[in-house]
């Protein structure tokens, strides 16, 4: 399907004065719905992780973007809505539209690309200069030459607010906005994927204690937490999982420190990476490092009951568990689940999201490059 013909499918549904109803009512959704699985997405799936956590009380479930989307991550549904949000709220059909652009991380990127290639469209992505070059050749390497990287100039504004800003100076030209379509994931992506979280939690039966997230873009937040929560009467805390390193959040308790305690010393995880650049505190990629997004709605952010801080170690720890049961799942995943532990240790029932599956630039170079050698004389030996 050509862009020009999504946007006429799109075009089916009613003009809202409100554009936070995209997509939220029946009729809306029985057009959406085609065309995102036209897109690629697949269903939501949720599993009961609690045994793999080795839990004897509470119990965890977890929305599995790892296996559904795959390599892309969460981002891939995130920007399929947010593409059919774009065409819905364009008048006019948008014929010369060749490139596909927005900012921001690995997840984006590759669902970008994923999402531009599909409509025989161009990809571009402003990323900030502190990403590796490791890390910038993985996201070329997945974008199968449509895609192109732009690196945002230094700026005296935030890591993150940096490349935001050189994507709206990008789009400022009006030469650019003919030929390309920014899907300004930051601003929209919690309006353009409401009406996926409302749809799942009303089939969703549990009723959680507490909702884990990690806060990056807002989208997690206000497409699928605060849905969840007002389907069981707002009764769930919406608990913010945060790295000790970047304390954002705040006027939340703080209802614990898993860093405080802990039995694990750095050299049992040696072969994780720690940060891509001197000039990142962390390798949790996808959580603002500088600010919230200042683009969240209030509203949205007073939906935030709690925060829970954790260390690299917790979410290590997580992660090298993840692998040894065959669900190698990315780092903020790993966190989320540290964080839903502990909770579900109480006896809790809480529901979290794993975003990614684990990717090699979590681990350090030389480890990767040992696991492919051992892959290699297996591989030998077959034959």
């Amino acid at each position: 399907m050509k862009l020009i013909d999504l946007q006429k499918s799109v075009q089916e549904l009613p003009r809202l004065t409100d554009i936070r109803q995209f997509g939220r009512s029946p009729e809306q959704r029985a057009v959406l719905e085609p065309l995102l699985t036209h897109l690629g997405v697949k269903p939501v799936r949720v599993d009961d992780v609690t045994n793999m956590l080795g839990l004897n009380r509470g119990r965890v479930f977890a929305i599995r973007w790892d296996i559904t989307s795959g390599e892309m991550g969460f981002k891939q549904p995130v920007m399929s809505s947010l593409l059919l949000f774009h065409l819905w709220r364009r008048r006019t059909l948008l014929s010369n539209v060749q490139v596909l652009i927005d900012a921001g991380n690995v997840n984006t990127s590759l669902a970008l690309t994923h999402l531009a290639a599909s409509l025989d469209l161009r990809a571009e992505h402003i990323l900030s200069r502190h990403f590796p070059e490791d890390i910038r050749s993985y996201m070329l390497k997945h974008g199968h030459d449509s895609l192109t990287l732009i690196e945002a100039p230094p700026s005296k504004t935030g890591k993150e607010r940096e490349f935001y800003s050189f994507l709206l100076e990008l789009m400022r030209d009006v030469t650019r906005r003919r030929t390309h379509l920014c899907l300004w994931h930051a601003k929209y992506s919690g309006v353009a994927t409401r009406w996926m979280g409302e749809a799942f939690s009303e089939s969703w039966q549990v009723m959680p204690d507490d909702i884990v997230l990690g806060l990056g873009s807002g989208s997690t937040l206000e497409g699928y937490a605060i849905p969840l929560k007002q389907r069981f009467n707002n009764t769930p805390r919406i608990v913010v999982a945060e790295h000790q390193h970047s304390p954002l959040v705040s006027g939340k308790p703080v209802i614990a420190n898993l860093f405080v305690n802990s039995d694990k010393q750095p050299q049992d995880f040696k072969e994780y990476r720690q940060s891509p650049t001197d000039a990142i505190p962390h390798m949790v990629l996808g959580p603002h490092y500088d600010e919230i997004n200042p683009l969240i709605s209030g509203d949205g952010l007073a939906q935030i009951s709690a925060v829970v801080r954790y260390s690299d170690l917790g979410w290590q720890e997580i992660s090298l568990n993840c692998r040894l049961a065959d669900m190698p799942i990315g780092n903020s995943s790993a966190a989320n689940l540290a964080v839903a532990r502990y909770l579900a240790s109480q006896g809790r029932i809480v529901f979290t999201f794993i975003y990614e599956p684990l990717r090699d630039f979590y681990i350090k170079q030389d480890v990767v490059d040992e696991n492919e050698k051992r892959r290699e004389q297996v591989l030998v030996s077959q034959y």
